[in-house]
């Protein structure tokens, strides 16, 4: 049993140790059904050059006794039963035994961290919801412009974003009234809480001038391509979503901090469907002269 309960087995079979010989090395998993499980193994095996020959994913509703012993394979899910991903992969031949453990263990600390993005996604779900309700706060924006942020994080929260981590932090000032950005470690969701570091988004400490600027200059939201590369669900680099914290005065003290993926409808959507990039257009459009309607 390994990591987070999932059973991975991976293993080059034999004649003389499994009764069978295969060119091929097989990888056999057993966990809790939860989405991105299939996409986030073929992603880690491509990552690493290793030919994919079959992948095989039941799925099978169970009844397991409290020390976990499988009791019976049900055709219908029932209360209080389980549904189960049992995956298989057959890749190419490998012999090198630490290849093999080095496979074992990339899968494993990958399935872990599956579980907890998937674990904490309500939480940040709600934590964007949080970050939305005190944006009123913000002080010398024009409301029409929060309306657009308060909009996008709605639109964002209706199914356009995989949430992938989210963190909390504050924004502190010391004697010298120099200011630092310091993460609210109780406050780590999904990947930002995984205790491997490859899979933990590195938050370089800003420099102190940028943060005293952000204070002094609210920019309230970002959206930009991060430089953390996702080994969940697509091999890619990251969206990161910043949203500054408001003190009841207005000030900024923080911010929340988001790590995911549009979803693949977002890159066919029209521009006036997504807030905030749809003023941005209308905005250049009613600069441009055109008339409304026409073709140029």
């Amino acid at each position: 049993k390994d990591l987070k309960g999932a059973k991975i087995k991976v293993f080059t079979p034999t004649l003389k140790k499994d009764g069978f010989d295969l060119k091929l090395t097989i990888i056999n998993i057993l966990v809790d059904d939860s989405p991105f499980l299939v996409d986030s193994v073929v992603l880690y095996l491509d990552s690493k050059g290793i030919k994919i020959k079959n992948v095989l994913h039941p799925n099978y509703f169970t009844s397991r006794d409290k020390k976990g012993e499988l009791l019976e394979i049900l055709e219908e899910k029932a209360k209080g039963d389980n549904s189960e991903a049992m995956i298989q992969i057959h890749v190419e031949k490998i012999e090198s035994l630490t290849e093999i453990e080095e496979i074992h263990t990339s899968i494993a600390k990958s399935l872990e961290s599956v579980s907890l993005v998937v674990r904490d996604w309500q939480e940040m779900l709600q934590l964007a919801v949080k970050a939305a309700s005190q944006i009123n706060l913000a002080e010398k924006i024009k409301k029409s412009e929060i309306t657009e942020i308060k909009d996008f994080i709605e639109w964002v929260n209706e199914g356009h974003f995989i949430f992938l981590g989210a963190q909390e932090f504050d924004i502190k000032k010391d004697s010298q009234n120099k200011y630092s950005l310091t993460a609210k470690k109780s406050a780590a969701l999904g990947v930002f809480a995984s205790p491997y570091e490859e899979f933990v988004p590195q938050v370089k400490n800003i420099a102190v001038e940028e943060v005293a600027n952000s204070v002094k200059h609210p920019y309230v939201i970002e959206i930009l391509k991060s430089r953390y590369r996702s080994r969940i669900h697509r091999f890619i680099n990251a969206e990161r979503i910043r949203i500054q914290k408001f003190s009841p005065e207005g000030e900024v003290v923080g911010e929340f901090r988001f790590i995911g993926l549009f979803t693949s409808s977002v890159y066919y959507s029209s521009t006036r469907d997504i807030p905030i990039l749809r003023s941005k257009v209308e905005d250049v459009i009613e600069k441009s002269g055109y008339a409304k309607g026409s073709h140029n």
